[in-house]
């Protein structure tokens, strides 16, 4: 009801210039892009929200990269396969 909206609006959407912070910037995008893949990306590279796994999932991590596409590794005998989806990127080692 109103009570709800008024209690959202006091903790979520009433930052100042000394309350807003990256992380919280960053987990209302990730809401806002939810299912777009915009929002994984934001969020390996940031962190932000702070994610837990699925303990019941088939996978034990939060996916950090896709695995290598099958087209590439049958047709490019130079690709760098990538099957271990939990294992960063590069760029954050």
């Amino acid at each position: 009801g109103e009570d709800a909206g008024l209690a959202y609006i006091a903790a979520e959407a009433s930052e100042t210039a000394l309350t807003i912070t990256h992380q919280k910037i960053m987990t209302q995008k990730y809401l806002a892009m939810f299912v777009n893949v915009e929002a994984w990306v934001d969020y390996r590279r940031t962190g932000f929200p702070i994610l837990t796994a699925n303990p019941n999932g088939d996978v034990t991590g939060i996916p950090q990269r896709f695995p290598t596409v099958i087209d590439e590794r049958k047709y490019n005998p130079n690709s760098i396969v990538v099957s271990d989806i939990l294992k960063k990127m590069w760029i954050a080692e």
